[in-house]
């Protein structure tokens, strides 16, 4: 009983997001990643989950290596690791929520400082 009221659901779901334009997406997660001494951006940083490099857009530094912020389109929660040549890889965890019933957004923005350490 409980299955099949689950199924009329998520179809009736799909059903009532036909023909509904969602808009363009933001970022929702900026990463300051920066050596844990100088706290100077760090460059050629590479982004990934589950092993797989994650693609991101740079936001570019005042003369500096590296980026200000690594700004990423990710929904929902997520554990990435970050790291970058002559460093310890980092791990940090986030969620940013989901909100809306058909064009799925983050709930809120992450923003975080993620200090790599030699």
């Amino acid at each position: 009983m409980r299955y099949a009221a689950l199924v009329l659901l998520l179809v009736g779901c799909k059903d009532s997001c036909q023909n509904v334009a969602c808009g363009v997406a933001a970022p929702s997660v900026h990463l300051h990643i920066v050596d844990a001494v100088t706290q100077q951006p760090v460059a050629a940083v590479s982004i990934l989950q589950n092993g797989q490099s994650l693609s991101y857009d740079c936001a570019p530094t005042d003369g500096a290596a590296g980026c200000e912020s690594y700004d990423l389109f990710l929904i929902g929660e997520h554990t990435l690791t970050v790291q970058a040549p002559a460093y310890q890889p980092a791990t940090v965890h986030f969620d940013t929520g989901v909100t809306g019933d058909c064009c799925m957004g983050p709930a809120h923005e992450v923003s975080m400082t993620v200090p790599l350490n030699h």
